[in-house]
């Protein structure tokens, strides 16, 4: 029985998120405070499982100033003893890609990751204007959109995400274009030779639950967070939010 159980802890990925990190805290949440003090004001409280991407040094801090999809405060604190960076979970390895198509695999289990050229009409999109009167959009068929700055779209030099399906414990999800369409990002790799941004996810599992975390439009102005979770066979959440 005690070969059977080291074989198995043999087979949980030793390594972890550089930055991405899950709240991980005995009361069930954290408190995301303004300062890196626990004396300092709490800006808000974060639920166990809430992804955050760290922007100091993961492994050298006492506090991690940590950004988050959050409507109301996007940017705190956090302690060290209150985040896990994904340790103890299988980490999924990019295999190949096919047609545009980014592959990762988990043993039998694989996950594909699909974009296609940016397609939209310009009334899809709602426009404001800046105090300069310069033309800015907000919402793309009426959903918050990532990865141009608030700009149009360029359709030649830009991919949007189409699909993401996912083959993994005896279950086949399939997250369509119409819940991933608002997410673009160049069709060309930040340093030649390269890879492209979907080719680069971070992919995480741990029993019933899964964790895609993206970093798109690398470099640029308008870099991004997008993560998917997937719990007990559904999606539980699609979300994103600006890099700083």
């Amino acid at each position: 029985m005690k070969k059977l159980i080291a074989i198995a802890m043999l087979s949980v990925a030793t390594t972890s998120s550089a930055n991405y990190a899950l709240i991980q805290d005995p009361d069930g949440y954290v408190n995301v405070r303004d300062q890196a003090s626990l004396k300092a004001k709490i800006r808000g409280k974060l639920n166990n499982g809430t992804v955050v991407y760290c922007l100091n040094d993961i492994e050298k801090e006492t506090f991690y100033d940590a950004t988050y999809a959050n409507l109301k405060t996007d940017e705190g604190y956090i302690h060290k003893s209150r985040l896990n960076v994904f340790k103890g979970f299988q980490q999924w390895k990019y295999e190949k890609t096919l047609a545009h198509s980014a592959i990762y695999a988990l043993k039998q289990n694989r996950i594909t990751i699909s974009v296609r050229p940016a397609q939209f009409n310009h009334q899809d999109f709602k426009m404001v204007k800046t105090k300069d009167n310069i033309p800015l959009y907000s919402l793309y068929k009426n959903k918050p959109f990532f990865g141009t700055d608030g700009e149009l779209p360029n359709q030649t030099s830009m991919w949007q995400l189409s699909e993401i399906k996912i083959q993994w414990n005896g279950h086949t999800i399939v997250i369509p274009q119409s819940n991933l369409e608002q997410y673009f990002f160049p069709n060309t790799p930040l340093a030649k030779g390269s890879k492209y941004d979907h080719e680069m996810s971070e992919i995480y599992s741990l029993g019933n639950t899964l964790y895609i975390l993206n970093d798109l439009n690398i470099g640029g102005a308008a870099h991004y967070h997008q993560i998917v979770v997937i719990e007990d066979g559904k999606v539980k959440a699609i979300q994103a939010w600006n890099a700083m």
